[in-house]
């Protein structure tokens, strides 16, 4: 049986929470038997929901994955960050590293040449709409044109693809041109050895495998 993670634990009581306060009988039950309905009623209240979000989920502190990361895109070992949560750990991480903020793209009409893109909302900002679970995802123009023409590898850690608009817009222009990793730390509680167990393991691994590769560039 695979265990539910912390924040999905969080975000049903989150919810239902929200449910409650909109009327209607047994959230709890709605929101296990007909979660899709459940979001759909979120989504009729949605600034409720992001607010209750904010509050809850702000006080969360980075994870060890969340610093490797950090450390791979001030490094420039990583170019652009891609990321469909709404929390802001990575920023936050990257804050507590080196005492600046990290460049954030959070709209169709903004590019950069490195930055965290917020696909799918921000933390930060929860007066602006969020896509929420049963939606399809937003791709921003400027992060489109560059998937097609990425010249080297991507990594998906942990995310699903499941919105048609990401898979169409964005994995399958990397996926066909330079190529995608996939780390996917939720498949099971033990998966097979020859995958990796966690994201931070996993970015661990990345990083001392680039910064293996920078020394050996530099000495030769």
């Amino acid at each position: 049986m695979t265990r539910m993670p912390p924040l999905l634990r969080e975000m049903e009581g989150i919810v239902c929470g929200v449910l409650y306060d909109l009327g209607g009988p047994n959230p709890r039950e709605l929101y296990r038997s007909d979660e899709r309905s459940a979001w759909g009623r979120i989504a009729g209240d949605w600034q409720r929901f992001q607010n209750h979000v904010a509050y809850m989920m702000l006080p969360k502190e980075p994870a060890k994955q969340h610093y490797i990361l950090a450390d791979l895109f001030h490094a420039n070992y990583v170019t652009h960050i891609v990321s469909f949560n709404w929390d802001n750990l990575i920023e936050r991480a990257y804050r507590d590293r080196y005492g600046t903020d990290i460049t954030k793209v959070t709209g169709d009409d903004q590019d950069s040449d490195h930055a965290l893109w917020k696909m799918h909302g921000d933390i930060e900002n929860p007066s602006q709409r969020w896509v929420l679970p049963y939606e399809d995802g937003t791709v921003y123009p400027a992060i489109a044109r560059r998937a097609t023409k990425l010249k080297v590898r991507a990594f998906v850690v942990g995310y699903r693809e499941q919105e048609p608009s990401i898979r169409e817009l964005l994995i399958q222009p990397i996926e066909q041109g330079a190529g995608i990793t996939r780390i996917r730390p939720d498949i099971d509680d033990n998966p097979p050895e020859f995958l990796c167990d966690n994201a931070a393991t996993a970015l661990k691994k990345f990083q001392t495998g680039l910064e293996a590769a920078r020394r050996t560039a530099t000495v030769s």
